[in-house]
């Protein structure tokens, strides 16, 4: 048990970060900045090259759900055929535990969505935290750092954290989500990719 709770003291403590951001923003704390930044980050139609936005809206498409559960099973498939089965279990589950995660932090927050600026992408569900920061970080990073374990090749570990991290940038210049939205969705999809590293552990079975 002690062993287990070691193992993820760190996961355990984003999430706690994630929990208190989330309180701050929706008790207005620097919302002011939330409007500066979002202010200089928002793309506007007939302002922005209409190829940048169709950039934007290309790497928020892969934080959306039919392309997400396909890498899922894409990943956790290729890692069942490498006969990791433990890493191709944690790929199938960590990802889908990080989404009900934020759909129900999503509920409990209930933050409103930007209305600065015009919406570029499509947007229902609420605000706090964005559930593409947070599948970004917990599949694309997770599915990086699991290929990397598994081939030897650290660049599947950089190209996870440069898409992570490009999913969430692009939601803000969208005016879909404030910046604190993407920064508590990275603290929740990091604690569970983080989890599933340290569960699967260092070397390839």
């Amino acid at each position: 048990m002690s062993a287990m709770l070691s193992l993820l003291r760190t996961p355990l403590l984003l999430v706690i970060f994630c929990l208190v951001l989330g309180q701050a923003v929706t008790a207005g704390l620097g919302h002011g900045a939330d409007i500066a930044v979002l202010s200089a980050l928002a793309m506007r139609e007939g302002q922005t090259p209409d190829g940048l936005i169709a950039v934007a809206r290309l790497f928020s498409m892969l934080g959306d759900g039919e392309v997400r559960w396909f890498v899922v099973l894409a990943a956790a498939g290729w890692l069942l055929w490498k006969q990791d089965r433990r890493a191709a279990l944690v790929m199938a589950l960590a990802p889908s535990l990080a989404s009900l995660s934020a759909s129900a932090l999503k509920d409990v927050f209930d933050r409103l969505r930007p209305d600065l600026v015009p919406h570029l992408d499509h947007a229902t569900s609420m605000a706090y935290p964005s559930g593409h920061a947070t599948h970004a970080v917990a599949l694309y990073l997770l599915a990086g750092w699991l290929f990397a374990r598994q081939s030897g090749k650290q660049g599947w570990l950089w190209g996870g954290f440069v898409l992570a991290l490009a999913i969430g940038i692009v939601r803000p210049m969208l005016g879909v989500h404030w910046p604190s939205d993407v920064i508590g969705g990275w603290l929740l999809g990091g604690a569970f990719a983080l989890a599933g590293a340290r569960l699967v552990g260092r070397r390839a079975q």
